[in-house]
């Protein structure tokens, strides 16, 4: 048992930036790892934290060598050893993102059938974040769930990853219950820091969007997950100054189909990487402005 993935972080020209997500077999040995921090790997100092749920990326490379994961573990025997002493009877919790709104408790329960409890998060007053802390009674029952991550519960693909146990046991995450959903109209609620949207400003022959105030760590498969259900991306082009090189947190969206934009317009004020994020009508490539 140890590491099962890998996930390195480069910037947007493919430069590694010295940072990596590791994904391991149980949240045992998760918590084991965070005993490295401080240590030495090629005469540098290592920081390890858990992973924050939102920024988890969903696409690792499998580690099938022992050598890789005594690379991570030094071993892994001793450390494996003293996180099962110390952690031994506790229950096991999973982080799980991407919840549908409509999503009950039954449906976690169906989807994660050995869970034992299913603790819905919600913001301060009181809305369902399509999250949830999803207790297990064995390592082994959490592990099995752990692979399900990008698989898809009412047909929306969820991420799993391993929570925090000090932030459950400190309180700082809270274990509460969804919320009834108030029907007040048949309509959908709409998202206040949404902007309106006027068609009348689309251009002519309009394929492109553009996109501002994203995370300066975007990604473009950030963008392929948010414009998944709008049509074919053709190509992304993040924006960067041209004195300084600096990343302007911005870029354009261009869509293989015209219709697409129509319905990528629509995402503005959706959250990417915990940000909300603006989206306008581009001028297609090769046209001038007005």
């Amino acid at each position: 048992q140890g590491v099962t993935g890998v996930h390195f972080l480069t910037d947007k020209r493919g430069k590694f930036k010295g940072r990596a997500f590791l994904r391991f077999a149980t949240s045992k040995l998760a918590a084991s790892a965070l005993k490295r921090a401080g240590t030495t790997i090629l005469e540098r100092e290592i920081t390890v934290v858990y992973a924050k749920p939102d920024n988890t990326p969903s696409d690792f490379e499998p580690v099938g060598s022992s050598s890789a994961t005594e690379a991570v573990h030094g071993g892994g025997g001793e450390e494996a050893g003293d996180a099962s002493g110390n952690q031994g009877g506790e229950g096991q919790y999973l982080f799980v993102s991407n919840l549908p709104f409509t999503v009950e408790e039954s449906d976690v329960q169906g989807f994660f059938p050995n869970c034992t409890a299913v603790h819905w998060q919600t913001d301060k007053r009181g809305k369902f974040k399509g999250r949830a802390i999803v207790e297990f009674q064995s390592e082994q029952s959490a592990s099995e769930a752990l692979e399900k991550s990008g698989q898809c519960l009412l047909d929306r693909p969820i991420k799993v990853v391993v929570a925090d146990p000090e932030l459950i046991k400190g309180g700082k995450v809270s274990l509460g219950s969804k919320p009834a959903e108030q029907k007040t109209s048949s309509a959908p609620a709409r998202n206040r820091s949404q902007p309106r949207v006027n068609m009348m400003d689309k251009p002519e022959g309009c394929n492109v969007v553009f996109v501002a105030g994203v995370s300066k760590d975007v990604e473009d498969e950030h963008m392929h997950e948010l414009f998944k259900d709008c049509g074919e991306i053709s190509e992304i082009r993040w924006i960067f100054d041209k004195h300084t090189g600096d990343f302007k947190q911005c870029g354009c969206v261009e869509f293989a189909e015209e219709d697409s934009v129509d319905k990528a317009i629509l995402k503005a004020g959706e959250m990417v990487l915990g940000r909300p994020i603006r989206i306008k009508f581009a001028q297609p490539k090769g046209s001038r402005r007005r």
